[in-house]
């Protein structure tokens, strides 16, 4: 009996559901599915399914069959279940507050972005590449939606400055560490009380220009004592310092050298110009050299597939060529970009820029995002660029010249007056 009223009970929706599909192909009249349920559903007297592809009917089929996917639950060992989602809930309790939703102006209930409230007094951050053109409309925690001004955009980070007229507004708290370790629990706050996803990170803040990016110009393999070079590409930083094939790299700037994957890290970290002290062995001798960075020089590629085209979800357009990544595994649609990114103290460690694989999507840092921000009484955004950062450089070199100049004359001076004492003594 009990099995028999089980039955019943799966089979009724899924009789809903057969015979709604089939009055959105026919059209008109009803039928009676329960009369103990009293339910209804308009059918056709004549069920027709000769219909061509432009037909409205095929087309409102097709978005009843998308609307029943987009409700899908997640597995229940899967990391965007609701339980696991749960446990995140006071995690991104604060950040939430400080979490904005950008509406497309036409369609108020359809989100393009997220953006993150950076000041108090109404300035926010977002994602350039997705916000609409025009009118901006942005949702606030507490249900207020407001007029947005743009102030500015980077392309470089894709990242663009908002203004809403509003005040006394929870702004995000980048606070703790300025560097993710690779394994932390991070969670994405959105609109609600629950997260819009949660994972780990990935792969430590790197750089993701290549005409920015540290290039040796070597080819590596494993090593016991380091990394081994396999080639040395001519013309190139490696090559103007003189190493050669066969060479065993063991330390970079002081720090331990134990994988090929850690030698690229550390090189890619830095920027063309600088100069990295090399320490290797060539045979049984120990050696170093002085290498100054180049940047690589890649071949133009073809244009990338399409939004739609990657297995996995749908990508971000512009998910590349960042100046510094958090890379991490949680599973971000593309208008869910522009929030903030926070661990398990709630600190806010970046602010998620991109969905740039099936599990792997990118965050701007929250050290990158202050500097980005560091002249925000303007009006604008701000990043110190390299030439800038030369000069920088090369004004404190004067200044600790000059320092060790009048040190050394006083130096000077003061054992000229111990000369002077040991004279009057001895007289």
């Amino acid at each position: 009996m009990k099995k028999d009223r089980l039955y019943l009970i799966l089979k009724i929706p899924a009789m809903c559901v057969a015979i709604a599909a089939g009055s959105l192909l026919a059209g008109e009249g009803q039928v009676t599915v329960c009369e103990a349920c009293n339910i209804h559903i308009p059918v056709a007297d004549e069920l027709e399914l000769e219909l061509g592809l432009d037909d409205p009917r095929i087309n409102a089929l097709r978005q009843f069959y998308q609307a029943q996917l987009d409700r899908r639950r997640p597995s229940r060992n899967s990391k965007d279940h609701r339980n696991a989602l749960e446990e995140y809930k006071p995690v991104v309790a604060d950040a939430r507050k400080a979490t904005a939703r950008i509406l497309a102006p036409d369609k108020r209930a359809q989100q393009v972005a997220f953006a993150t409230i950076v000041r108090k007094d109404g300035y926010l951050v977002s994602k350039a590449s997705e916000l609409p053109p025009g009118k901006i409309i942005c949702e606030l925690a507490d249900g207020r939606e407001l007029s947005a001004e743009l102030l500015d955009t980077d392309a470089t980070w894709d990242m663009a400055l908002l203004k809403i007229n509003a005040d006394n507004l929870e702004a995000a708290n980048f606070g703790g560490s300025n560097s993710v370790e690779p394994g932390t629990f991070l969670a994405a706050p959105g609109a609600g009380q629950y997260p819009v996803a949660i994972g780990v990170a990935s792969v430590a803040p790197r750089n993701l220009s290549p005409a920015n990016r540290g290039f040796l110009g070597i080819g590596m393999e494993n090593d016991s004592d380091g990394v081994r070079i396999r080639e040395v590409q001519p013309d190139t930083a490696a090559d103007k310092a003189g190493l050669e094939k066969g060479d065993v790299i063991f330390k970079i700037n002081g720090r331990e050298i134990g994988s090929p994957a850690q030698l690229a890290q550390l090189v890619s970290g830095s920027i063309p110009g600088d100069e990295v002290k090399i320490r290797f062995r060539r045979g049984e001798d120990e050696r170093e050299a002085t290498a100054v960075l180049g940047s690589r020089r890649l071949a133009p590629r073809g244009g990338e597939p399409g939004r739609g085209s990657r297995f996995g979800g749908v990508l971000s357009e512009k998910r590349s060529n960042f100046p510094n990544a958090l890379q991490h595994d949680l599973t971000l649609n593309p208008n869910e970009c522009g929030g903030p990114l926070v661990d398990l103290d709630g600190n806010v460690v970046g602010i998620n820029v991109a969905r740039a694989g099936r599990v792997k999507s990118y965050a701007i840092p929250a050290a990158d995002l202050k500097e980005l921000l560091s002249n925000l009484d303007l009006g604008k955004f701000k990043v110190t660029g390299n030439n800038e950062l030369q000069k920088q450089l090369q004004d404190v070199d004067e200044e600790i010249a000059e320092i060790e100049r009048r040190l050394d004359e006083a130096r000077k001076r003061r054992e000229a007056a111990r000369k002077a004492i040991e004279q009057k003594r001895k007289r």
